[in-house]
């Protein structure tokens, strides 16, 4: 089992440095930690999520001020409804700190950061720098039936890698079962 966690962890390697410029990160978004619902547009608080576009959104992630962060979501959107990602600053863990009102976007939006993946789903990107008041960030996404998001300081984007506390939960469940057998 041990060469199992060693082979994920090499595999989930630690945030590249090169020369100071973070190229890459670890996803900060954690499946685990996550809610059912979205982003209110104005609020800040959670709205109950929809049965059809199955919207989830992450716990306030610890953000550093000024520095750059990649959201990424993935998903295939169903024939009611199109991919959406939204993120929302806040300086504390709560709605009330939350920072302006919530961004997002659509899969038919004609802007930058939507493109169609060979598998046919649609990847919708920010790169965003969180402002000085920042101390949290919230990501939500319409994830449908086989969605997934990525958030990283980072300074362009990765392909998708499972949180380190995610792995580390697989991991155990993993390891519960090979020693109960």
């Amino acid at each position: 089992m041990s060469g199992f966690k060693t082979t994920v962890e090499s595999t989930y390697a630690q945030l590249s440095d090169i020369d100071g410029l973070k190229v890459s990160g670890e996803n900060l978004y954690v499946i685990k930690d996550s809610v059912t619902g979205y982003l209110h547009a104005t609020s800040g608080a959670i709205s109950a999520q929809s049965s059809t576009y199955k919207e989830y959104t992450s716990a306030y992630i610890p953000v550093s001020p000024g520095k750059t962060y990649i959201i990424q979501s993935w998903a295939t959107p169903s024939a009611a409804g199109q991919s959406w990602l939204a993120y929302q600053f806040f300086t504390s863990e709560s709605s009330e700190g939350k920072i302006g009102s919530r961004t997002d976007k659509y899969g038919s939006d004609s802007n930058s950061g939507v493109e169609t993946t060979a598998e046919g789903m649609e990847r919708l990107t920010y790169k965003v720098v969180a402002p000085d008041t920042a101390q949290y960030l919230r990501v939500s996404s319409r994830l449908f039936e086989d969605g997934y998001i990525m958030v990283e300081q980072a300074t362009m984007a990765s392909e998708y890698a499972i949180s380190y506390k995610d792995a580390d939960a697989q991991i155990s469940s993993v390891r519960t079962i090979a020693e109960q057998n």
